[in-house]
């Protein structure tokens, strides 16, 4: 599970490529393992699923209005 840990890292990264996501963590979720003799011994994978937790970036705008004209008239 530690290689499907950094692998989980990589994928939820690409995610943040377009710069409107930001990555808050990843990690595993291990499904099912499967296991078959191999060698005089056992080789086993796990079909894992990949947890992204993301902040999602909002451009909000906003208009300032210049306040009210000052009509003193003008000395000269």
């Amino acid at each position: 599970l530690q290689r499907g840990e950094a692998l989980a890292e990589r994928r939820c990264r690409d995610f943040t490529a377009s710069g409107e996501f930001r990555l808050q963590s990843a990690r595993v979720e291990p499904g099912e393992w499967i296991c078959r003799p191999e060698g005089g011994g056992v080789n086993c994978a796990v079909d894992a699923t990949a947890i992204c937790a993301l902040e999602q970036r909002e451009l909000v705008e906003t208009e300032t209005c210049a306040g009210p004209t000052d009509r003193t008239p003008a000395t000269g």
